[in-house]
């Protein structure tokens, strides 16, 4: 089973979320995928930067779901 790890930013002062990301290539298992979800979603908000996120009270939340393999 491939599972994708799809993450969204999202706005608290825009009461909205940027269109997802989805992060290649596939992972091998959930675990990996929950894992990396949470260090690429540091990653994001660090790149984006203390102001930017506070300003717009930034947040980000991802999924892993399994792809249909045919």
């Amino acid at each position: 089973m491939k599972i994708i790890l799809v993450i969204y930013i999202c706005s608290v002062v825009g009461s909205s979320c940027a269109n997802p990301i989805q992060i290649e290539p596939p992972y091998k298992d959930s675990f990996d995928c929950h894992v990396d979800g949470y260090k690429k979603s540091v990653d994001l908000l660090e790149e984006m930067g203390r102001d930017e996120v506070n300003k717009y009270e930034i947040y980000t939340k991802f999924t892993c779901e399994k792809l249909l393999e045919t």
